[in-house]
């Protein structure tokens, strides 16, 4: 990771003259005022914040003690209006822009498409006041953050944000923007038209089976291609009996060819049983059986926890939990800089990789430890006084971008990459040995069959 590319991330996610030209033309500042406004969003970004000093108290009080004019508590609560949400949201999306065009890793399995998407939401409660605008499932306030995560790029590419009473599914578009992708989503999104969708539009979808679901034997299928189903004759015929739902699958191991829905114009997906660590899987999906064993399309499924880990960075890193606005536009404002935060410790990470050369179906043993964007935040955080003087100041402090990068840098280090490699660093080659993962034992039974 060298300093030109830290200088460059952040100056894209922080760029200091746009900041301040879009503040002039939304009327973020209705009078002349000492308001730096892209110191301001700096702080905003980069202090999380607590539960006893909200996000907003804590990026005021960096802004302040920067040498800035102190301000009154009522005075900057009125900077958070609708003109700075317009201002973030914009921020957010040049963020989101910035890290679709960086190098794709897709080694291993994930090679052969564009870019494989892990599609999920996570919950933010609000204060009690805002229910009427964000409504929960229950007698609280609360919205869904729905995200995009690029497993290509380890970072989130899109998000939205929706009340939390309304249902997941329609929160998913499968357009021809998605051809020859993958998608792995949990089961909020799957539906039967979500499965029609990915057919029509050639995208690879991993899924759990969802209850309830009604499966038959695929017996469109030849008898030459059979031989490739891993199934024993008691799971043949349980299948080809009638309408076989998850609670009568056994827990034994099977890959073999399903269709549900209509009679009349079924969906067609493989089913695939496995044994994970605590219990059964059961997985339904159209990649091709040429292409991916049931084990790694499992192993794809396992990838969705990468989305769970960007969640647990936004939430517990950069304090999307923690948000206690109690009106609805400084609240959104909050949604949006967490999730800045956490896209641009994503990036720093990713920066890393593609300078060990970890780019597009290459794999390669690492020189030094990849990064945790976790680890990654929290050295931004101890570096934002610095950080954001470098930004909007430079000639005031003695840090430098390349002081920066190697404090990111080793400071980042993920300790566990090699004792513990997580199911990301597994396929991607990250590594003792540096080779990405596959089912060498699958395709040795397929070879052969």
């Amino acid at each position: 990771m060298q300093a030109a590319q830290v200088q460059e991330l952040f100056e894209a996610v922080f760029p200091v003259e746009f900041i301040e030209s879009e503040a002039t033309r939304l009327g973020v500042q209705l009078r002349q005022r000492h308001l730096r406004v892209a110191e301001l969003m700096v702080s905003l970004v980069l202090m999380g914040g607590s539960p006893e000093a909200g996000r907003i108290s804590a990026a005021v009080r960096d802004y302040c003690n920067r040498g800035n004019p102190k301000v009154v508590r009522s005075a900057s609560s009125k900077w958070f209006d609708e003109e700075l949400l317009t201002l973030v949201t914009t921020l957010s999306a040049r963020a989101r822009e910035y890290v679709s065009g960086m190098p794709l890793h897709l080694p291993g399995i994930l090679a052969g498409r564009r870019d494989w998407r892990a599609f999920d939401s996570t919950t933010v409660k609000l204060d009690k006041r805002l229910l009427e605008v964000w409504p929960g499932t229950g007698d609280y306030a609360a919205l869904k953050v729905h995200k995009e995560l690029s497993l290509g790029c380890e970072n989130v590419v899109d998000y939205h944000i929706s009340p939390a009473k309304e249902h997941d599914a329609p929160h998913l578009c499968i357009d021809e923007g998605r051809r020859g992708t993958g998608l792995i989503v949990d089961l909020g999104y799957v539906s039967h038209k979500l499965f029609r969708s990915c057919e029509a539009h050639d995208v690879h979808l991993v899924v759990r089976l969802k209850e309830g679901w009604k499966l038959r034997l695929d017996d469109s299928v030849t008898a030459g291609e059979s031989i490739a189903w891993l199934a024993d004759e008691d799971q043949i015929d349980l299948l080809a009996a009638g309408d076989c739902t998850l609670r009568d699958l056994p827990e034994k191991e099977m890959d073999i060819d399903v269709r549900f829905g209509p009679e009349d114009d079924p969906i067609h997906a493989r089913l695939i049983v496995f044994e994970a660590k605590g219990g059964w899987g059961y997985l339904l999906t159209n990649v091709p059986r040429e292409t991916h064993t049931g084990a790694e399309v499992a192993m794809l499924y396992r990838l969705r926890w990468s989305v769970e880990l960007q969640n647990k960075l936004a939430k517990t890193g950069c304090q999307l939990d923690e948000i206690t606005a109690r009106t609805a536009v400084p609240a959104e404002i909050l949604v949006h800089a967490a999730m800045i935060a956490s896209i641009l410790a994503n990036a720093v990470a990713h920066l890393e990789h593609l300078d060990q050369g970890l780019v597009g179906e290459t794999c390669r043993k690492m020189k030094s430890p990849p990064l945790h964007a976790m680890l990654v935040w929290k050295c931004i955080t101890t570096a934002t006084y610095n950080l954001a003087t470098l930004l909007v100041a430079p000639e005031d402090t003695s840090m430098t971008w390349e002081q920066l990068a190697q404090f990111l840098r080793h400071g980042g280090q993920d300790p566990n990459w090699k004792g513990k490699p997580s199911a990301i660093d597994q396929v991607k080659g990250r590594t003792a040995s540096g080779r990405a993962w596959k089912d060498l034992a699958g395709r040795r039974r397929r070879a052969v069959a």
